[in-house]
């Protein structure tokens, strides 16, 4: 099962070492936490543009069944802001 999505970090591969279950994915560069805290408040238009971009790759995770336990701007990856 490979999920590709232009709003999600791509999983390079997973393994279980013990009791640990273990993913490698792409290297995201900045986050939607680190560009508020760079460049301060977004514009209501980038913010919404942030949103939807957020919301279309949690629905193309979910459609292969794929569930995050959490989504917040630490975790968003927007592109092209």
């Amino acid at each position: 099962m490979r999920v590709r999505h232009p709003n999600l970090v791509r999983v390079l591969d997973s393994f279980v070492d013990g009791h640990w279950a273990c993913i490698v994915m792409e290297m995201a560069v900045c986050s939607l936490a680190d560009l508020v805290a760079d460049e301060g408040e977004m514009r209501a238009a980038d913010a919404i543009d942030a949103i939807r971009q957020a919301c279309a790759g949690l629905g193309a995770a979910h459609e292969f069944e794929v569930a995050l336990s959490s989504v917040d701007a630490d975790g968003c990856y927007p592109n092209a802001l």
